[in-house]
């Protein structure tokens, strides 16, 4: 630099402390949002179920009502965890660099909802039992699999999820999931 040149240097530091204050009061949340998530039901029910509560169900089990566990919550945040750690890493170089790091935490969070939707469109072990095959045809959802897999296993073929996928009658479960972006308490 010639001996008489003036020269300006940016103090990047304000931005710095946001984006790390931004990084680190936020935090992304996937799941199954307990608020407002009732189904879609035309019976009159005193307390309807929620997504929330079936997608607990589902994804642990219950014995009282003889559904088996079909985990879908923690396997697709396992598959998605490498895809997530890149984020939240851009995220906070984003931070140190004095940018929002917010579109690494909402990346992040596609990442996660879309990997675990993923899951269950893969269909989950256990198979659907033939009486929720049954049902399916008589509730019209997923008619085409419930039937196609029935006469699979009346012709001798062992049960699968390939016709019928189990959590996906109606697709309200699988479309529930979602993420949202909140400040840490």
């Amino acid at each position: 630099m010639p001996k008489n040149a003036a020269s300006m240097l940016r103090n990047k530091l304000p931005g710095v402390l946001k984006g790390i204050s931004q990084l680190t009061l936020n935090a992304a949340f996937v799941g199954v949002p307990s608020e407002k998530t009732n189904r879609n039901s035309d019976e009159e029910e005193a307390q309807p179920m929620t997504n929330a509560a079936l997608a607990f169900i589902h994804d642990n089990g219950s014995d009282a009502a003889h559904i088996p566990a079909r985990p879908f919550m923690r396997p697709g945040i396992t598959k998605a965890q490498p895809y997530i750690v890149e984020a939240l890493k851009q995220g906070a170089t984003d931070a140190l660099h004095g940018r929002d790091p917010t579109r690494s935490l909402n990346l992040a969070g596609m990442k996660a909802q879309s990997t675990i939707r993923g899951v269950i469109n893969e269909g989950i072990a256990p198979p659907l039992a033939d009486s929720t095959l049954r049902g399916r045809i008589r509730n019209k959802t997923s008619v085409k699999g419930a039937k196609a897999e029935l006469q699979a296993r009346s012709a001798g073929e062992a049960a699968s999820t390939e016709n019928a996928k189990p959590l996906i009658a109606t697709a309200q479960l699988r479309n529930a999931i979602n993420y949202v972006i909140r400040k840490n308490k």
